[in-house]
């Protein structure tokens, strides 16, 4: 297994390294650093304890990008020509509290201290990154963090008298430390272009590789051919959870995170197109997004963190192929289709025809999601239901999803998807055969309910009994259908 060499500025100072693929970030700066601050607790990024910031530089817009990522499941190779902020450098003076800690502390929003610095983070994540400071905005930005001693009180009342202090004092406190990173990450990345890239990619044989082309990307995969497994990857957010859990890795990993035309989001010939590697974050917040489908937006608030969609993509939340995927799920209701990309060439399919089974989906020789497309459609209904044990950062017991056309208040075509209730996100055919040409008004909603929840046999485990997921079946369509005619009246 051959190592990487990267290079990269932790709290101002470029370093350089060499790794091991399948080392993650938070391995990365306590084992080689001894930074200590940023710890490991659940090693899966549901905690928010190892949360640090991870700043990028975009040559087109002259701008660093500054998001909040869990580092117990970042590949450590992708902070190559990156900014990595941990608490112990937030501030230019170790000696001093930053304003941030200072606040929270003053309102004793710490009692352990262990989930202390992960919080931190990620309220300097959105304050760097941001603006327009909102307080449900930067409330929204720890939901990726839990504390197991303060109950909450103190740190919300914390944020808010951090909100009040940095719409006084803008962001000078912040820019000025920040400042001297962006000079160096803009040296960085211009020093390193891609020229350890390319020799990387003609030298290494077992490793961790990153593509920036379709091109290269069907390159290696002729090259690790024959050469033992390989894994492809994007934001790896799930991967790497199975890769610390069950110390499960791969010989060889292959990024297909950086390739532009797999981080597209535009309309064309009356579809949202949204490329593959598109982080979950970027599509909730996208203004194309929230314009022309704001469901989707809404549809990907409720998943995973801020820390887990500023990373995790779209593309792998489908070919993931978790029969509760909560975004798949979504875009089987939308009647989305995938185009595939691999040494055949391109193909369409429709989504609800690319699952086969428990984990199991029609790619094949090597074939990767390109990109995803979404009809556009006027008097359509969409509605999305998530039950899960906790609002945020949880896995759903069922989610499902309603798209129905009406005209002068008639149904017409629909298409009702659910999550958590099969070996993979399905269609009920139940449904739309009970309602097409009744009229919004006249349906008879629990009638209806009670005749189709049976049409699922879902299996019991963790999330939730057979007995229990059938309840959800039947009040996730009172719910769709209720709001259907309370939108209707309006």
């Amino acid at each position: 297994m051959i190592e990487r060499k990267i290079k990269f500025i932790l709290n101002n100072d470029v370093k350089t390294v060499t790794i091991k693929p399948g080392t993650t970030l938070l391995e990365l700066l306590q084992e080689e650093y001894r930074f200590l601050g940023t710890k490991k607790a659940c090693n899966e990024g549901d905690c928010g304890a190892c949360t640090i910031t991870l700043g990028r530089y975009n040559k087109n817009t002259g701008n660093v990008i500054y998001r909040a990522v869990n580092s117990c499941i970042l590949p450590a190779e992708k902070i190559n020509n990156c900014m990595v902020v941990t608490v112990e450098g937030m501030g230019d003076n170790p000696e001093k509290l930053h304003p941030i800690q200072r606040i929270l502390y003053d309102n004793y929003g710490t009692q352990c201290g262990y989930c202390t610095p992960g919080i931190i983070m990620s309220i300097f994540s959105y304050l760097a990154n941001e603006n327009d400071y909102t307080y449900e905005e930067l409330k929204k930005s720890l939901e990726g963090n839990l504390c197991r001693c303060t109950g909450y009180v103190h740190i919300i009342q914390g944020l808010k008298k951090i909100l009040n202090y940095y719409n006084e004092h803008a962001k000078s406190e912040l820019l000025d430390f920040l400042s001297t990173g962006i000079s160096k990450l803009k040296e960085l990345t211009y020093e390193t272009k891609d020229v350890e890239n390319e020799q990387h990619l003609i030298k290494n044989i077992d490793g961790y590789y990153l593509v920036k082309s379709l091109d290269k990307y069907l390159e290696m995969v002729n090259k690790l051919k024959g050469k033992g497994l390989f894994k492809v990857v994007a934001g790896a957010t799930d991967l790497y959870v199975v890769g610390n859990i069950a110390k499960n890795y791969f010989k060889n990993y292959l990024d297909i995170s950086y390739i532009p035309e797999l981080k597209k989001i535009e309309c064309k010939d009356s579809n949202l197109i949204i490329g593959a590697c598109t982080s979950l974050e970027s599509i909730r917040t996208d203004m194309t997004v929230l314009d022309k489908l704001p469901i989707l937006s809404k549809v990907v608030s409720k998943m995973a963190s801020k820390q887990i969609r500023n990373i995790a993509s779209i593309g792998g939340n489908i070919g993931n192929a978790s029969p509760v995927g909560d975004c798949a799920t979504a875009l089987v209701g939308l009647n989305a289709r995938l185009v595939l990309f691999g040494l055949d060439g391109e193909r369409e399919v429709s989504i609800d025809q690319f699952y086969k089974g428990y984990k199991e989906t029609v790619l094949i020789n090597n074939e990767i999601i390109k990109e995803i497309k979404i009809p556009l459609e006027e008097s359509v209904f969409h509605s999305f239901i998530k039950s899960s044990k906790r609002i945020t950062l949880d896995i759903s017991s069922v989610c499902s999803f309603a798209s129905i056309h009406f005209q002068k208040g008639r149904i017409g075509i629909s298409r009702f998807s659910f999550g958590g209730v099969a070996a993979y996100p399905k269609l009920s055919i139940s449904i739309p055969t009970k309602i097409i040409n009744q009229r919004i008004e006249d349906l008879d909603i629990n009638l209806i309910a009670s005749e189709i929840e049976n049409e699922f046999t879902p299996i019991s485990d963790v999330r939730g009994s057979r007995e229990f997921r059938q309840v959800l079946i039947r009040n996730h369509i009172i719910k769709h259908l209720n709001r259907l005619q309370e939108e209707y009246k309006r």
